[in-house]
């Protein structure tokens, strides 16, 4: 039987962000009270990845057989994320990387939130000292609170790894894959891309990713 999935969409982002926030109270009268906020972000890109799928169809001949029909892929690392030595893991290359922009541009982005609350019954919560009106803030004033936010609005815009990005297009019958070994990881699995299937490098130096 020959199967398929539409569509298959894998992604990755690691990132630091560096925040500026900002609040303040916009209406309080009566029994209506909205605050609203944002948080302004410096984005300093670590590692990203993607691969996507395009209408994957294949099929098993048995368990150790392989077909896969006219397929299209695309997939890329960013630059320094995979390297000819494996992943990238020593402390002090990723901090002197990570510092450098070296291989992420900055970017920014921004959180923004809003905040109503219903307050019917906000004077019980005030008290009279040195004859002025003040709050109990270590009590909810309202009844009802509603509110909404939008988180990480933005991107970051990685160097694409020449060596291990590329599109693919596969059309391949009667695989034997019993004897692959991706032991070797990220390396292991382009390097099966590559042998197995036409690849075609992006003439992009750069992918983004929200």
């Amino acid at each position: 039987k020959t199967l398929s999935n539409a569509n298959i969409n894998l992604r990755t982002l690691n990132w630091a962000d560096y925040d500026l926030t900002y609040s303040r109270v916009i209406y309080d009268k009566g029994d209506h009270f909205i605050k609203v906020g944002g948080t302004l972000k410096l984005l300093q890109g670590i590692a990203g990845g993607y691969a996507y799928v395009k209408d994957l169809n294949y099929k098993w001949q048995d368990y150790d057989t392989l077909s896969v029909f006219k397929t299209a892929a695309k997939y890329a690392y960013s630059k320094g994320f995979v390297t000819s030595k494996g992943v990238e893991t020593n402390p002090s290359s990723l901090a002197q990387n990570l510092l450098s922009f070296k291989y992420a541009a900055p970017s920014v982005a921004v959180d923004l939130g809003v905040i109503y609350e219903w307050r019917p019954d906000k004077d019980k919560y005030k008290y009279q000292m040195d004859c002025k009106d003040q709050w109990m803030y270590y009590k909810d004033r309202y009844k009802l609170a509603v509110g909404f936010s939008i988180m990480d609005i933005g991107a970051v815009n990685f160097k694409r790894s020449p060596s291990y990005s590329g599109d693919f297009y596969a059309d391949i019958q009667n695989w034997d894959v019993q004897h692959e070994n991706f032991g070797g990881g990220l390396q292991s699995f382009d390097y099966t891309i590559k042998s197995r299937f036409q690849v075609a490098q992006s003439s992009a130096s750069t992918f983004k990713m929200w």
